[in-house]
C-alpha cells in the first residue's frame, strides 16, 4: 500500500482557509531550478496581497525544502516535506508526483481548500467563489481526449469547502502502481510532446482530480460553481505563431483579465479562429459564440452553478 509521509518542517498561522501548491525539481526538468525559485517568490507575494485570511501550505521533498524554508517567512506560510517510497526518485520523486501532493488538504477538514500552480497571473487569486460545495475553472478544448469528461478539473485552480474522503487517493496510487492507469498515463505522455516521460508524466494530478474525484463528486448531492473561460485554448498557440502582434492582445488580457481588452481580444479571435477549426472541432463554440454582440461584454468567462449530477 501506498503511504504518503508528512513531515511540518515549518508551522505557519492555521486558518479554515487553505491554499495549497508544491515545490520540487524533477529529473529531466523543462525548466531551470531558477525559474522555479521564481515562480515560487512571486507567488508567496501574491497570495499574501491577495489571500490574507489564508493559510499557505507548500509541499515540498529534498529538492526543494531548503529553497521552500528560506522563502516562508511570512507567519501564514508552512511548509510540509513529503516522502513516498514508493515513488521515490534520486533525492526527490519520480515525475510531477509533488502536483499531486499538493491535494492533501482536500482530505482534511476547512471552509475552503484552494489548489494552484505557483506561476500564475495575479487576476487568478481573485477569489470569485461563494455560493457552491466546489468550484471548476477550465476551459475550451481542454484535453478532452485524454480526460473525456464534460468539465474538465485544472488541478492549477480547484476549490472545494468538502472534504474528501482519503481512500480516493490511496487507491489511485495503489492502482498506479498496479498499472491500472497505464493507457491514461501513456496517453498523456504522448499529448505532452515537449515535455519528458515519465511514469508519473505531467497530468497525473489531473487525472486524479477527472476520474476518482470526478466520479465521486457526480455520485453525490453536490452544488458545483463552474467558470468556462473561452480567452485561454489552442487558439492562442496558433495566433503566436502567425501573428507575434496579435498574440500581444492575448497574452496582456491573459495576465490582467482587463476587460479593456475585451473588444480587441474578441477581433483577434474572430480574425484567426479558422486556423484551428479543422484540427480542434471544439474551436466552433467559440466561433458561433462570436457572432452574438451580447457574448463576452466584460470578459471570455461564462460561468454557472449547476448540480453535481451534471457533470
Amino acid at each position: 500500500m501506498s503511504q504518503i509521509k508528512i513531515t511540518v518542517l515549518k508551522q505557519g498561522t492555521v486558518h479554515p482557509k487553505v491554499i495549497t501548491c508544491s515545490f520540487f525539481t524533477m529529473k529531466d526538468a523543462y525548466r531551470s531550478y531558477g525559474k522555479y525559485q521564481q515562480h515560487l517568490k512571486k507567488f508567496l507575494y501574491q497570495v499574501k496581497r491577495y489571500l490574507k485570511n489564508f493559510e499557505v501550505r507548500i509541499y515540498t521533498d529534498n529538492t526543494g525544502k531548503t529553497f521552500a524554508l528560506d522563502v516562508a517567512k511570512d507567519p501564514n506560510v508552512s511548509v510540509l516535506h513529503f516522502d513516498c517510497p514508493e515513488f521515490r526518485e534520486g533525492k526527490g520523486h519520480v515525475g510531477t508526483f509533488g502536483t499531486l501532493v499538493r491535494l492533501l488538504p482536500f482530505f482534511e477538514e476547512h471552509d475552503l481548500v484552494w489548489s494552484s500552480d505557483i506561476d500564475i497571473p495575479d487576476n487568478y487569486l481573485l477569489l470569485d467563489f461563494s455560493t457552491g460545495d466546489f468550484k471548476i475553472d477550465t476551459y475550451l478544448c481542454y484535453d478532452r481526449k485524454v480526460y473525456g469528461r464534460k468539465y474538465t478539473i485544472l488541478a492549477g485552480k480547484f476549490m472545494s469547502k468538502t472534504q474528501l474522503p482519503r481512500a480516493l487517493l490511496t487507491r489511485f496510487l495503489n492502482k498506479v502502481l498496479d498499472g491500472d492507469y497505464n493507457e491514461q498515463r501513456d496517453a498523456l505522455i504522448a499529448k505532452n510532446k515537449f515535455k519528458p516521460p515519465s511514469k508519473f508524466p505531467y497530468g497525473m494530478d489531473e487525472l486524479f482530480l477527472n476520474y476518482p474525484v470526478y466520479d465521486w463528486i457526480k455520485k453525490r448531492d453536490y452544488s458545483v460553481n463552474i467558470t468556462f473561460d473561452f480567452s485561454n485554448s489552442v487558439l492562442n498557440y496558433m495566433i503566436k505563431e502567425h501573428s507575434p502582434q496579435d498574440y500581444e492582445v492575448v497574452y496582456q488580457y491573459y495576465m490582467t483579465k482587463d476587460k479593456k481588452y475585451v473588444p480587441k481580444l474578441k477581433e483577434v479571435f474572430r480574425k484567426h479562429v479558422h486556423l484551428g477549426i479543422e484540427k480542434y472541432p471544439c474551436l466552433e463554440l467559440l466561433k458561433e459564440k462570436l457572432k452574438d454582440p451580447e457574448s463576452f461584454k466584460n470578459d471570455f468567462d461564462v460561468n454557472s452553478l449547476i448540480k453535481s449530477s451534471e457533470l
